[in-house]
């Protein structure tokens, strides 16, 4: 089964935007270097969840009470759908 995010007592809505802040504060001093590291393991750790999970897990609607639809839509919605959002930010 598929478990929910950790979540932050100051974190706000489930999409996290509210704690984009705290998220900078607590990265700020990090290398870029660091940075890429700490997102090849997150995506590492993406990639072994989905290949263990079902399909039902992956294609089911609904299938976690904190999920807007199914997790293959969570997932690409937070991850290549949501990548231009942030490229105005790298510029």
């Amino acid at each position: 089964m598929v478990q929910p995010p950790r979540r932050r007592r100051d974190r706000g809505r489930p999409d996290g935007h509210r704690s984009l802040p705290w998220i900078l504060e607590e990265n700020r001093g990090r290398t870029v270097a660091d940075v890429r590291h700490g997102e090849a393991a997150s995506f590492e750790r993406l990639l072994a969840a989905i290949e263990r999970a079902t399909d039902d897990e992956l294609f089911g609607q609904d299938p976690q009470p904190w999920l807007n639809g199914s997790v293959a839509e969570t997932v690409e919605g937070d991850s290549t759908r949501h990548y231009p959002d942030h490229v105005p930010h790298l510029a």
